[in-house]
């Protein structure tokens, strides 16, 4: 059922996505910015379904939770795969010094936290 949901879920927001995109092409500039926002709205959906999937519970099995998180990985420049990696990779190094990346430590120059 945890499949099924989000399956319909990313079918219509990656429909409404495609919509927001036509529509941009052929309205006024002030149609446009609509779209745009729209677009930005709705389009933080997939991106929620992969996150489920790369942690493993957007489905009850492996494999529904790869194929969901593969197919919502088509709506942004970045893959499943190197999505699932660079996340859970996150969540292993939270807050160590390695990815404080917002944050200055004292043996590092202040600038560098900006590039």
């Amino acid at each position: 059922m945890r499949l099924l949901l989000n399956t319909l879920l990313l079918i219509f927001s990656l429909a409404i996505t495609a919509l927001c995109l036509w529509f941009a092409s052929h309205a006024p500039w002030y149609g446009i910015l609509l779209a745009a926002w729209f677009f930005a709205l709705i389009n933080t959906m997939p991106f929620a379904i992969m996150h489920e999937a790369v942690h493993g519970v957007a489905s009850r099995s492996a494999w529904g939770n790869r194929l969901i998180g593969v197919v919502a990985g088509w709506a942004f420049p970045t893959s499943f795969l190197l999505q699932r990696r660079a996340h859970l990779n996150h969540h292993d190094n939270t807050r160590t010094d390695g990815e404080l990346y917002d944050y200055s430590l004292a043996h590092r120059p202040r600038w560098l936290r900006n590039i």
